[in-house]
């Protein structure tokens, strides 16, 4: 299970910088266990629950899961160096994106992927498929797909990389707020274990997030939203590109924006009262 693996990862790099303390897991199993989007939240509640209740010290997200509104008394106490953001094919029969028959059945949940594919390719029909990588990759051996997406990074973190067809570029399918970074959750007023995470906290990737999340609270989405952001630091300045789906599907286009290093929430910011202001003169 990929929420596994990314916990024993977390547990070997803190125990590596904090040596003499001793960390133990917990695994917390709900119904969002599944992979069903709709039930993501739910798992995430259950594990911010277990942290207020003082039942765990820390909790490891997918930061792409976790709402930008943190619920009061817990916050992020580090965000370590993201994986590659990037998505991947997944064929049943080996064939590139570009490779794909017209008319191929695409599985993904997610509407992210499904409204930038069908952008590049109307003729694909997108159907939605859950579970966790291995359940995904078995469905569509099975029928139920001709490729599926899926997120890179997880492919990595469960040892599965080299199922992937294909690495999509970034300028084939934008990913979605923080994808392939953790977050580690703490309660606020929790200094020692805050002091204990902070090691491992990557700053370069906590500056990319934080403007990635601002433009996501700032349009009012939530992280199930059909919406994606990418920033990237690049000579001291932080590049941000932000791409926004209205509900049927259109988009107003990729938006690039460049701010300084120490200011990623308000250029972030900037971005999302910058969209939403040309997906309401789009809608019109």
């Amino acid at each position: 299970m990929l929420a596994v693996a990314q916990t024993d990862w977390v547990i070997s790099q803190l125990s590596a910088l904090n040596p003499g303390v001793e960390f133990s897991k917990t695994i917390i199993q709900t119904a969002g266990d599944g992979g069903d989007l709709q039930l993501i939240g739910a798992w995430v509640s259950a594990l911010e629950e277990a942290l207020l209740s003082g039942e765990v010290d820390l909790a490891v997200h997918s930061l792409k899961d976790v709402p930008t509104q943190m619920p009061p008394g817990l916050a992020l106490a580090a965000i370590p160096a993201r994986e590659d953001p990037r998505d991947v094919l997944i064929s049943a029969n080996g064939e590139s994106f570009g490779e794909l028959k017209e008319g191929a059945v695409i599985g993904t949940s997610s509407q992210r992927r499904g409204f930038q594919l069908l952008q590049k390719r109307p003729d694909l029909k997108i159907v939605p498929i859950r579970g966790n990588i291995q359940t995904r990759i078995a469905k569509m051996r099975s029928g139920e797909a001709d490729a599926i997406l899926l997120a890179l990074a997880g492919l990595k973190r469960g040892g599965l990389e080299n199922e992937a067809t294909e690495i999509l570029s970034l300028q084939t399918m934008l990913p979605a707020v923080g994808q392939a970074a953790l977050g580690i959750q703490t309660r606020s007023g929790d200094t020692e274990t805050i002091a204990i995470c902070r090691g491992l906290n990557d700053e370069p990737t906590e500056i990319c997030v934080k403007a990635e999340r601002a433009f996501l609270a700032g349009t009012g989405g939530g992280c199930r939203q059909p919406m994606a952001a990418f920033a990237e630091l690049k000579n001291d300045r932080l590049m941000l590109q932000a791409l926004y789906f209205t509900s049927d599907g259109k988009t107003v286009g990729i938006q690039d924006a460049i701010g300084p290093k120490d200011e990623p929430e308000e250029l972030g910011r900037w971005m999302a009262r910058h969209v939403l202001h040309l997906t309401s003169a789009h809608v019109r």
